[in-house]
C-alpha cells in the first residue's frame, strides 16, 4: 500500500525502459500525478490492484492509468476510483489487454498518437466529468488535435459495460477496422457511437445501446468519409433511431432492433459467442485451424 498525503507531482509506480515486470495487489492512495504508469515498456503485467484518486485533476499528463509507448501488456482485475483517463493507451502502444477492471468516474481513451491493435474486454466503465474526464464513456484523439493526432486501426471493444453522461463512445478520425462487439452502452445526452473525420470500416456488432435523448441515435456518422461502416445484430433501448447522419452504413443487418425505453438491458443482453477474447486466444495458442 502506498498513500500520498501531499499534493506533489508524483507517480505512485512507474516501470519505464521495462520488459518482463509485473505488479500484483497494489493499493495507491491520492497519488500526486498517476498511481501506476508505464513507458517505452513492454511485457508488463498488472493485477488485482486498486488505485484511489489523485491530487490532480487538472490540466493534462496526470490522473491516468496508462500504457504508453508500451506493447504486448496486460491489465487484470484492477479497480480505479477518480481518476481522468481510466483506462488508456498512448503514443503507438499496441498488442495491449486490458480486461476484467472496473473504472469508476473516469473515462476510458486512446488518449493520443497512432496506438494500434489494443483489446478492451470485460470492463465496467461509468464515465463522469468531475473528475477531469471528457463526458464520454470512451474518447479517442484526433487528427486536429495537434499534441495527440488520430489512433491507428483495429482496437478491439468487447463485451463491457459503458455508462457516460454524454455519448458512449466518441471516435474523433482517422480509424480503420476498429471492431465494437457485444457491448452495453448506456448514454445520457449524447450517441451511443459518434465517427467522424475518416473513421472507416468500422464493425459494430451485438451492442445493446441504451439511450436516454430521444433526438438522439444509436450510430451517428457525421461525416460522408465515415465509409465501410457495418452495423449488425444491435439492439436499441430509446433514442432516436439506429443510425443517422450523412452516409448509410455500407452494411446494416436486418436484426437491428429498436425497443421502448424502459426495457431492462437484461431482457435484450447481447449474446457474447466467447465472454473472452484474450482467454479463447491463449487457449488456442500453437494451435491450428484445424485442431
Amino acid at each position: 500500500s502506498i498513500e500520498q498525503t501531499t499534493n506533489l507531482w508524483l507517480i505512485g509506480v512507474f516501470f519505464k525502459y521495462a520488459a518482463n515486470c509485473r505488479a500484483d495487489n497494489l493499493y495507491i492512495k491520492k497519488a500526486g500525478r498517476h498511481p501506476f504508469h508505464t513507458y517505452w515498456s513492454r511485457n508488463i503485467e498488472l493485477k488485482n490492484s486498486e488505485f484511489d484518486d489523485v491530487w490532480d485533476h487538472g490540466g493534462g499528463g496526470a490522473g491516468y492509468i496508462s500504457w504508453e509507448a508500451t506493447w504486448d501488456s496486460l491489465m487484470e482485475n484492477v479497480k480505479t476510483r477518480n481518476m481522468r483517463h481510466a483506462p488508456s493507451v498512448q503514443w503507438a502502444s499496441s498488442g495491449n489487454v486490458i480486461r476484467k477492471s472496473t473504472f469508476e468516474n473516469s473515462d476510458a481513451h486512446w488518449h493520443a498518437g497512432w496506438t494500434n491493435q489494443n483489446l478492451f474486454e470485460q470492463c465496467v466503465i461509468n464515465s463522469a466529468q468531475g473528475s477531469g474526464s471528457y463526458g464520454y464513456g470512451m474518447w479517442s484523439s484526433f487528427p486536429g488535435d495537434g499534441g495527440k493526432g488520430p489512433n491507428g486501426p483495429r482496437n478491439v471493444v468487447y463485451n463491457c459495460t459503458v455508462t457516460s453522461p454524454l455519448g458512449s463512445v466518441y471516435l474523433g478520425g482517422m480509424t480503420e477496422n476498429w471492431l465494437i462487439l457485444y457491448n452495453v452502452f448506456d448514454s445520457g445526452k449524447g450517441p451511443g457511437i459518434l465517427l467522424q473525420n475518416q473513421c472507416f470500416d468500422t464493425i459494430i456488432r451485438g451492442n445493446v445501446f441504451k439511450i436516454k435523448n430521444p433526438n438522439s441515435p444509436a450510430v451517428m456518422i457525421r461525416d460522408p468519409d465515415c465509409t465501410g461502416t457495418e452495423v449488425i445484430d444491435n439492439v436499441m433501448i430509446g433514442g432516436s433511431a439506429l443510425w443517422a447522419g450523412l452516409i448509410p452504413p455500407a452494411v446494416f443487418g436486418a436484426a437491428n432492433r429498436k425497443v421502448p425505453y424502459g426495457t431492462p438491458v437484461e431482457q435484450v443482453r447481447p449474446k457474447v459467442p466467447v465472454p473472452s477474447i484474450y482467454e479463447w486466444q491463449m487457449r488456442k495458442r500453437g494451435k491450428t485451424l484445424r485442431d
